[in-house]
């Protein structure tokens, strides 16, 4: 009976162990990508206050 359960680990783990990194990973990505996005619009918006 255990004999059976140790052949399929991976189908339980290996999905999760894969899809895991790979979500961190993007969303790491998304996470800078708003920080310069944030950045650029400040400096956007202090260089167009102080040309008023």
């Amino acid at each position: 009976m255990s004999d059976g359960s140790k052949h399929g680990w991976y189908v339980v783990y290996l999905p999760t162990l894969i899809s895991l990194p790979l979500f961190i990973f993007v969303a790491m990505i998304h996470e800078y990508h708003i920080a310069q996005n944030a950045r650029a619009n400040s400096i956007k918006e202090l260089n167009y206050r102080r040309n008023i």
